[in-house]
């Protein structure tokens, strides 16, 4: 296993080795220490792999230990000198009022210009245990580089939406909007209906959707838009506006919500962005979560408005959210995450991602 940091000391400085691995293990980073890290095999082949594979080398000093690395077979002497030999990134840790001595070990005689770090054991630890994260360690912690592939996945997300969004305006700029196969305006009853619907067996002896069709043409708001929608999804375009509208005019949330697609995706209709925005209004007003999603798209678009409005946008996204709209949560999360319309705040943001996956958002 490689280690992002190894700590050389004196078996009688463990105290302060494994209080130093310890804060640092917590922080994130992987940490050799050992008495807690050694395996079967030989020990000075396994220091010594480790030494060459770790960034920063940590040396702790107490005022006493240096005195025995003037024997060349000293363990901590020999760390230190694969350090050097190995041009790691030494931070001497200067314990207790430690002072370098006048005349150093032999093969140590450059480890005093390395830039070193004074650490009270008692007083002010955890302050310059930052210190050391912040100023002197080259490795970063694993929570560091976490955060890191979180921020690279999260923006490769929103390339991917970018992209689709560009795809899906390219489309509509290059193709006439679709209409409906053909038109049941005229239409009295539900046998006229299925006498026009031959091929659509889905329609066929289908006892709900005959109740649906009555209802609707007797004037039932819910009806009206369920019909409204069983037509936009068969890609009767013409005939979804028309129950729409006639569901939307008795007060149907979901109803004008239907309409603000028509006029955003051209559906029956010539596209209008402030048509669309309008109806997504309507419907946010009637408390309709897939239209406070909409509405909020609008204006982080620009969509129906002369500029983007990421405030709004938060708003609406935060509205249907909070109704537990899963592709709005997803929305909010993306916007917490990369500050637009509010502080960056990343944990918020992967807290509403995380429920937006909870509740299988599409995105």
């Amino acid at each position: 296993m490689k280690y992002d940091i190894f700590i050389s000391y004196r078996r009688s400085s463990y105290e302060t080795a494994n209080l130093i691995a310890t804060k640092l293990k917590t922080a994130g980073y992987s940490v050799f220490l050992d008495i807690d890290s050694l395996g079967p095999g030989k020990y000075n082949e396994q220091l010594n792999d480790v030494i060459d594979n770790c960034k920063d080398f940590i040396l702790v000093l107490h005022p006493d230990s240096l005195e025995r690395c003037k024997n060349n077979e000293d363990y901590v002497q020999i760390e230190i000198c694969r350090a050097i030999e190995k041009n790691k990134n030494i931070i001497p840790l200067l314990i207790n009022g430690f002072i370098w001595p006048t005349n150093m070990p032999k093969g140590l005689e450059e480890l005093p210009k390395y830039q070193s770090l004074h650490i009270n054991t008692v007083e002010y630890f955890d302050m310059t245990m930052g210190i050391l994260q912040k100023r002197y360690l080259k490795s970063k912690s694993r929570k560091h580089r976490m955060l890191i592939w979180v921020i690279i996945i999260a923006i490769l997300g929103a390339i991917i939406s970018t992209i689709s969004i560009i795809n899906y305006y390219n489309n509509i700029a290059s193709n006439e909007p679709q209409y409906p196969k053909y038109d049941i305006l005229s239409l009295n009853n539900y046998a006229d209906f299925v006498a026009l619907t031959e091929s659509d067996s889905l329609l066929l002896g289908n006892i709900e959707f005959e109740q649906i069709f009555n209802n609707a043409t007797s004037g039932v708001s819910d009806a009206q838009f369920d019909l409204g929608n069983i037509c936009y999804e068969l890609e009767y375009y013409n005939d979804a506006l028309h129950w729409f509208s006639e569901s939307a005019k008795r007060g149907n949330a979901r109803a004008a919500n239907g309409l603000g697609k028509c006029y955003y995706n051209a559906k029956g209709v010539t596209r209008s962005p402030r048509e669309a925005l309008k109806w997504f209004l309507k419907s946010a007003e009637g408390n309709c979560p897939e239209g406070m999603n909409n509405a909020g798209k609008c204006y982080f678009e620009g969509f129906g408005i002369n500029i983007p409005n990421t405030k709004k946008a938060l708003t609406y996204y935060q509205k249907a959210a909070n109704a537990r709209y899963a592709p709005a949560q997803y929305n909010l999360g993306v916007m917490y995450f990369f500050g637009q319309g509010t502080k960056t705040d990343i944990d918020k943001g992967l807290e509403w991602l995380n429920r937006a996956a909870y509740n299988n958002s599409p995105k």
